[in-house]
């Protein structure tokens, strides 16, 4: 079956005002969503499936009430196992904390993603903005350097 890619072209220019602004957003935003994804086939819709999931445990594992679970569930390990079920109970934490690691980075870069998407497309809606900026966070080190100091900046 052949995929068909659906992209959302929203036109936006500088508006008059911040609120403006925001009504412009909001309406890209919402062009957007209702574009279909690019790629559904059945992996991608088990990574989209591994995404949520990844979120959902982040975010629980980040609330206060999670690490007052974690402590009693190890004291009460250790009670119930005694010193036996110690090297168990290490390995354990380790995969856990190795794990949950990596469920954090994950969200984190796609949080970084989408923040430098909405940056691009403001740098590039502006009159006056230097359109090469945007997509410049995968430029290396000298071409930084070069755009800064073309900047005025040091």
């Amino acid at each position: 079956m052949p995929q068909t890619i659906y992209k959302a072209s929203p036109t936006i220019t500088a508006p008059a005002s911040a609120s403006a602004l925001s009504d412009d957003i909001l309406e890209a935003k919402t062009d957007l969503s209702q574009a279909a994804p690019a790629n559904s086939g059945l992996w991608h819709r088990l990574y989209l499936l591994g995404c949520r999931v990844c979120d959902f445990i982040a975010n629980l594992a980040g609330h206060p009430a999670a690490i007052l679970v974690l402590i009693f569930a190890c004291l009460g390990w250790l009670e119930v196992t005694g010193s036996a079920g110690q090297n168990l109970l290490t390995l354990i934490l380790s995969i856990l904390a190795i794990t949950l690691t990596q469920m954090v980075l994950n969200q984190q870069r796609r949080s970084e993603l989408a923040l430098h998407l909405k940056i691009d497309e403001l740098i590039t809606a502006l009159d006056g903005a230097r359109d090469e900026l945007a997509g410049i966070e995968t430029a290396d080190e000298d071409t930084l350097l070069a755009a800064r100091r073309s900047a005025g900046g040091e």
